[in-house]
């Protein structure tokens, strides 16, 4: 199992970013957002597509980091500031 593990600084808080490829026999690249150690938000993305392709290794890696740069844009861009406290919000 392949993956990152992060933790970013945003508004003064530290996120942890989880973000894992589950393997071949669940072909899922998987992200887990977590804020004081509480999951706030998880997405999934399927690569089951590519698994009789020979550059699977590539494709899921590619996905992976396609996926941590998303989240981390989606962070920096407010997207999950609804999940924070109005304290939290004012950074």
């Amino acid at each position: 199992m392949r993956g990152i593990n992060e933790e970013i600084q945003y508004k003064g808080l530290r996120i942890h970013l989880q973000i894992q490829d589950l393997g071949p026999r669940e072909p899922v690249i998987q992200a887990l957002l977590y804020k004081s150690g509480r999951l706030i938000h998880s997405r999934r993305v399927s690569y089951a597509a590519y698994l009789n392709q020979p550059n699977l290794a590539l494709k899921a890696q590619s996905l992976l980091q396609e996926l941590h740069k998303t989240i981390i844009a989606d962070i920096h861009s407010g997207k999950f500031d609804h999940l924070l406290t109005p304290g939290e919000k004012q950074g």
